[in-house]
């Protein structure tokens, strides 16, 4: 398999590893549900936004469909319309995918800002983890997408989070020699131990 982005690595990892102890369960118990298997999200019980008719703004599109998206594909492929008529009709925003992801995960994946400006706005967890323990803030950080972590570490991500490897955002900066991710996430208080930063110089 073609490891495209973050997502595609998650993917391969679960595949090769299996999902960890913490997650087994919780996916077990999410695949029982069958409207979760084939929407990808749940319904949440908080009132739709008022003042906003969204009865057609998805159907209406050309070609699409309410059944065809769910805020997991609206947030990868940046459909901040499609993301906002979901989210107004009461879909979750920190709704799991097979491998745990939340639409924000997704949304970093595919560099779409606005969708998660706009899930982070609904709600979103910033922290959520995948089935290796990756928040999306890992996400950002392996793939340089600096604005995106700017937005999460401005509304509250933890910039210490280790994934189940023990891997921190700072590790993947500092491997990919990432200096605008690195110095962000340093200027924010990332602990520096036991990482190679010699390549930044003095």
């Amino acid at each position: 398999m073609a490891i495209r982005n973050f997502g595609d690595f998650l993917i391969y990892h679960e595949r090769v590893f299996g999902p960890s102890d913490g997650t087994r369960a919780k996916k077990s118990q999410a695949t029982e549900s069958k409207d979760m298997v084939e929407v990808g999200v749940i319904i949440s019980p908080k009132r739709p936004r008022q003042g906003i008719n969204t009865e057609h703004m998805v159907a209406n599109k050309v070609g699409i469909t309410q059944e065809d998206w769910n805020l997991h594909r609206a947030a990868e492929e940046n459909r901040f319309d499609i993301a906002s008529a979901l989210i107004a009709r009461r879909y979750e925003v920190n709704g799991r995918d097979d491998v745990e992801q939340t639409p924000l995960h997704k949304a970093v994946d595919g560099n779409s800002f606005d969708v998660a400006q706009l899930l982070i706005e609904g709600g979103a967890e910033v922290d959520a983890k995948t089935v290796t323990g990756s928040t999306s803030l890992h996400y950002a950080a392996w793939a340089n997408f600096l604005d995106m972590a700017q937005l999460l570490i401005k509304h509250g991500a933890e910039v210490d989070t280790k994934t189940d490897l023990g891997n921190s955002a700072l590790h993947f900066a500092a491997q990919q020699q990432s200096l605008g991710m690195t110095q962000l996430l340093i200027g924010h208080g990332a602990n520096t131990d036991e990482i190679d930063l010699s390549w930044m110089g003095d």
